[in-house]
């Protein structure tokens, strides 16, 4: 009976032992990554870890290049002025727009379009609406151009052109932010109602991929919009062509280096967090192994 229990446990000790995932030893291969790196050997990965770094320092810890003198700001704040333009003549051509929209709006019946007394009056009211737009549309060209003239005198590389390109990616990186928790949110609601895993590890592992790849997919596109508006920005500064560029480039490169690390500290967290609760679930299938081999041969006798 002794030789049976033993044997029976030991198997069991065994399976247990089977059950384990075998986990490396992340702190010793990274310090041995580490310390084993040699800049010289891969020229390709130093310069791009090096690029990294710049678009980093570009983005939080570099000052303007270029300083603004007085003169200059004296200069912007005049056509900034010139750009608001007489506050009364705006509000009475936004007005007229607004009337014009009104009065044609009344005119559109059911099916206006194919009932020919209502289709030439509301036709006739458009002609006055668009010449309403086009009076708005001519005041805030001017108001752009003039603004436009104004930050071509503080320059691109002013802190008022960095300040505006940086400002217009942090908008873009909270608009992939809330992309990516909203996403995940719901992928989370959807596999707790769903049921499909019944098991808490493997529910935690799909929560953690699916919040991965929803910011993955935020980070992303918020890099494409920013690219998309850049241009803009740097059009309105009007700065010469290699300037421009140049300006285009650095900051590129800051967004791309701000999203990628924003991603390697996710996946390093999640990839972290997994890592410790494999390890948690490890230790208890080493500690329920023999307990349960022993529970199992409990007999109970009645007379």
């Amino acid at each position: 009976m002794t030789d049976r229990y033993r044997s029976d446990r030991s198997n069991r000790s065994a399976y247990a032992e089977d059950r384990v995932v075998q986990l490396p030893d992340l702190s010793d291969s990274l310090w041995r990554a580490i310390s084993g790196y040699r800049p010289h050997r891969y020229p390709r990965s130093t310069g791009i870890f090096a690029l990294w770094l710049f678009g980093l320092f570009a983005v939080f810890l570099s000052p303007a290049p270029v300083k603004v003198t007085q003169e200059k700001l004296d200069r912007y704040a005049q056509l900034v002025t010139q750009a608001q333009g007489d506050p009364k003549v705006r509000t009475m051509t936004e007005q007229r727009l607004w009337e014009a929209t009104m009065y044609t709006e009344e005119a559109k019946v059911w099916f206006w379009r194919f009932r020919s007394p209502h289709s030439e009056i509301v036709k006739q009211r458009l002609a006055k609406q668009y010449v309403a737009q086009s009076a708005l549309d001519k005041l805030n060209k001017q108001r752009a151009a003039l603004m436009s003239e104004a930050k071509s005198q503080l320059g691109l590389w002013s802190d008022a052109g960095v300040e505006e390109s940086k400002q217009t990616f942090w908008k873009s990186f909270e608009a992939g932010k809330v992309f990516g928790r909203r996403q995940t949110l719901w992928d989370a609601i959807v596999t707790v109602i769903a049921g499909q895993e019944r098991n808490a590890m493997g529910m935690l592992v799909k929560v953690v991929f699916s919040a991965l790849v929803n910011f993955t997919i935020g980070m992303v596109s918020s890099v494409f919009v920013f690219v998309f508006k850049l241009p803009w920005i740097v059009a309105d500064y009007k700065p010469g062509w290699v300037s421009g560029t140049a300006f285009f480039m650095v900051a590129l490169t800051g967004a791309v280096s701000v999203i990628t690390a924003f991603l390697g500290a996710l996946y390093g967290t999640s990839a972290a967090g997994i890592y410790a609760a494999v390890s948690l679930v490890n230790a208890n299938s080493r500690l329920q192994g023999p307990q349960g081999g022993r529970a199992a041969h409990i007999q109970y006798h009645t007379d």
